[in-house]
């Protein structure tokens, strides 16, 4: 479920047909063990390809893009991302292979950057001010009142959505909070840190296609109900990889045939 700060290079579509060619080239096994043991030879065998990084070229130019548009650049964003994994996913099925496929763990406890344009009615920023102090006063249940009436006239509201999330999480209804503030990265203008909506197109997948889904965002979750699993705003913290590493390797060892 990639985020904006990752964005990979791609190769330019002109490219297309020179990169086929090198990918087959390279399928040989003498020319893989050759790269492998002088991969200073591969300019000698192989094509510089023309690539370009959305990271640098494309990213810093949304800040001045207006949220409207930004809006419509994050729809293209969704459906790109699923026809691509469409596409690996039958490239790899069809090569008699199986995709496993990771959820991006979302930094849910922490608030939104960017609200969307138009999605708070201005009429109620006198309530808006009256909920921050209930909020500073502990008046968690006075507070969830106010949020559920807030929403009924702005829910699209990131910010909201992240209130009651984190109310929902102090009186200990986890489940509750983990899906309001889920509601709230969803609804955010930005990618800063990656978006539930990539991690429902892999679950999507998942159920649809032959994708094989490890809901690492789910193992997150879950293990920071008891103790806190990420290691800043973006990441979560080394030990949640590492148990995510071993049930990935169960999953694969599963599906080989392994046992134990």
């Amino acid at each position: 479920g990639g985020g904006q700060e990752n964005f990979e290079p791609r190769f330019k579509l002109s490219a297309i047909e020179e990169v086929i060619a090198d990918f087959k080239r390279y399928s040989d096994p003498w020319m893989k063990t050759l790269i492998h043991f002088a991969p200073k030879l591969a300019p000698y065998f192989f094509k510089q390809m023309g690539t370009f990084k959305m990271g640098e070229e494309f990213s810093p130019q949304l800040e001045k893009v207006p949220e409207p548009l930004y809006e419509k650049y994050l729809q293209v964003m969704y459906i790109l991302y699923e026809a691509e994994l469409l596409a690996l996913e039958k490239l790899v099925t069809d090569k008699g292979g199986k995709l496993l496929a990771l959820t991006r763990p979302i930094t849910l406890y922490h608030p939104p950057k960017n609200s969307c344009q138009g999605s708070f009615n201005p009429e109620d920023q006198e309530k808006m001010d009256q909920l921050v102090r209930l909020l500073k006063n502990g008046q968690e249940k006075e507070s969830l009142e106010l949020i559920e009436s807030l929403l009924e006239r702005s829910p699209a509201y990131a910010k909201l959505h992240y209130l009651k999330g984190m109310v929902h999480h102090q009186l200990g209804d986890f489940a509750t909070s983990v899906g309001s503030l889920t509601m709230a990265s969803a609804l955010e203008c930005s990618l800063w840190r990656g978006s539930p909506v990539f991690n429902s197109i892999i679950k999507k997948r998942s159920l649809e296609g032959e994708l094989i889904l490890f809901d690492f965002n789910q193992l997150v979750i879950d293990h920071h109900q008891v103790n806190n699993a990420y290691k800043n705003e973006l990441s979560p913290n080394d030990k949640m990889f590492k148990k995510a590493a071993r049930a990935v390797g169960q999953k694969i060892k599963s599906l080989l045939g392994f046992k134990g």
